[in-house]
């Protein structure tokens, strides 16, 4: 599993970066996807966008649509703003996990 810290940040002074709204709308930029996994995808962002908990755990499948998302994504636009979120997303610990007995 995959731990990624879903708390807004100050890149600067007065501008607030949503990580969570900005982790949703990566998940629907990858090319090609068909109508089965945009569903799947949204249940992934309803889940993100639900949680209580200032992170979340994400199975390496749903991790991996994430970075193919984050891939697809054009980030120019946003400049040294965006560094915070990419350090979040692309150096996500690795987390173990183990089931409730």
């Amino acid at each position: 599993m995959r731990k990624i810290i879903l708390k807004d940040y100050e890149p600067e002074e007065g501008h607030t970066f949503s990580v969570r709204s900005s982790l949703v709308a990566v998940l629907f930029n990858e090319d090609g996807l068909d109508g089965r996994e945009i569903i799947h995808r949204d249940e992934l962002a309803k889940r993100i966008e639900s949680t209580n908990e200032e992170h979340i755990l994400l199975e390496e499948t749903d991790y991996q649509k994430v970075i193919r998302g984050l891939n697809a994504t054009d980030l120019k636009p946003h400049g040294r703003s965006v560094v915070e979120f990419l350090k979040r997303v692309l150096d996500a610990p690795t987390i173990d996990v183990q089931e409730k007995q």
